[in-house]
């Protein structure tokens, strides 16, 4: 008798941990679906930030025109400039890739690089090389010239994605504020 008693004790025992683990799972599956369900719209909030920050068209023409008219306003000579485009995918972004020599004085290179991506949130700076160009040629102590060599890629959005920002050919004009700088040409 004292042995069925003990394994019925024990049997509810079991049966009660078992209720109780199965309620600690559901509680613990709804927490997680809410973990799940809260950290998918941070990532959607992530992707539309991210999104929201890249040009839908990009116009090369006006990029090129835009790096052109501030290399001029900075007193920076460019000998060179290429560009190359990657149109976007649905599931790829697009790409615009200017490949650029400039030449001046290391302030007003670096002030027009600076200026040149606050204007294209979406631009980054692939690869860049800086030296100074010898003027030994040259009567005269003259001005330090540098020259840089510029990889800079401007992103788009992929096809088929909207947000809402500004197209390139709506934004602001670049403002490029210069001290004096003579450059060697």
């Amino acid at each position: 008798m004292i042995g069925f008693a003990a394994v019925s004790a024990a049997l509810a025992l079991w049966q009660s941990q078992s209720q109780v683990q199965m309620q600690l799972s559901r509680v613990e599956e709804r927490n997680l679906t809410q973990l799940l369900n809260q950290a998918d719209s941070k990532a959607t909030s992530i992707a539309s930030d991210f999104l929201g920050g890249l040009f839908q068209v990009t116009a090369s023409r006006g990029v090129v025109d835009t790096f052109q008219r501030a290399a001029h306003e900075a007193g920076v000579f460019v000998p060179s400039l290429s560009l190359r485009q990657t149109p976007s995918r649905s599931d790829q972004l697009g790409r615009l890739e200017l490949t650029v020599t400039a030449q001046g004085s290391y302030a007003a290179l670096k002030q027009l690089l600076a200026e040149w991506l606050d204007r294209f949130p979406s631009a980054t700076v692939r690869s860049q090389q800086w030296h100074r160009v010898d003027t030994s040629g040259t009567s005269g102590a003259g001005p330090v010239v540098i020259e840089a060599n510029w990889v800079l890629s401007v992103w788009t959005r992929p096809t088929g994605i909207e947000a809402s920002t500004q197209l390139l050919s709506d934004a602001s004009p670049l403002a490029v504020s210069t001290q004096s700088s003579s450059v060697a040409r």
